[in-house]
């Protein structure tokens, strides 16, 4: 069970009504900054910095100016220590320059990433499927079952497997589009719709 695996408050954060937004929103400030970064981890001071900064353009109103910087490197340093006790990162200090990094976790990459998807959802080009089975089976230069197995029959079921997925999402996105069709009753939300 998937609940076995993750900590028991990881979704906790996205829970609240009042927060989740903001937790949604720094948790893809800080996933932005792990991909900018090839070794994966980032300097707490730095990541404090960047999200203090996004907190208070972006979600607080904070009227006394001196207070604002460190009003902001509180809430920062308040959701870098909840994002830890959750499970989506991990804080390390090295032993040769005592600076605390933070690494995203692989749970908290996985969130991070399906957040994204569904913010944004890919369109699938259902052609590609089609012409990398076709490719693979049309391909005779594979020597024993081994090869066969492991270079034709594995990648097509994949594909298989991803397009009958992606048709399904077609399925489902094509009768919302003919409700709401159906709710508006207009010429002009047909004619968009198809194309």
């Amino acid at each position: 069970n998937v609940f076995d695996i993750i900590p028991s408050d990881f979704f906790n954060c996205l829970a609240g009504k009042s927060n989740n937004r903001v937790y949604a929103d720094c948790l893809e400030l800080i996933h932005n900054q792990n991909d900018k970064e090839i070794s994966g981890r980032l300097e707490r001071s730095y990541l404090r910095d960047v999200l203090a900064a996004f907190l208070l353009e972006n979600h607080l109103d904070l009227t006394d100016e001196e207070n604002n910087a460190n009003a902001g490197n509180d809430e920062a340093n308040f959701v870098l220590r909840k994002f830890i006790s959750v499970g989506w990162l991990e804080e390390y200090q090295d032993d040769s320059t005592f600076e605390k990094y933070i690494i995203m976790t692989d749970n908290g990459i996985a969130l991070a990433d399906f957040l994204q998807k569904l913010k944004n959802p890919t369109t699938p080009e259902f052609s590609n499927y089609i012409l990398n089975i076709y490719n693979r089976f049309k391909s005779k230069e594979f020597e024993n079952k081994q090869e066969l197995y492991n270079f034709i029959l594995k990648p097509t079921f994949s594909d298989a497997k991803a397009l009958s997925s992606d048709l399904k999402k077609l399925s489902t996105s094509i009768k919302k589009i003919i409700e709401k069709m159906n709710h508006e009753g207009s010429l002009e939300s047909l004619t968009e719709n198809i194309i």
